[in-house]
């Protein structure tokens, strides 16, 4: 047995898709009420551009397209850029 927040668990599997040949049948619980989240930030600039950044993410079509992926359990790392 193997308990694990759904979202780390799928990401996990979808990245080892390709190594798995016969893929386990998965059974999820749902243990807990979903919680919110929280970023916390040592000082007040830093929470100012992590504020800003995620206000631009929200209002870009990005944003839309990774809920959508996530939704359908599908982790995308390609999503940042380098």
């Amino acid at each position: 047995m193997v308990i694990l927040e759904q979202r780390i668990f799928d990401y996990y599997r979808h990245k080892i898709r390709h190594k798995i040949k016969h893929p386990y049948e998965v059974t999820q619980v749902i243990l807990f009420d979903s919680a919110p989240r929280y970023i916390a930030c040592h000082d007040q600039q830093t929470a100012i551009l992590v504020d800003e950044a995620i206000s631009q993410l929200k209002q870009s079509n990005l944003y839309q397209q990774i809920l959508l992926d996530a939704e359908q359990g599908k982790y995308n790392t390609q999503y940042v850029e380098h």
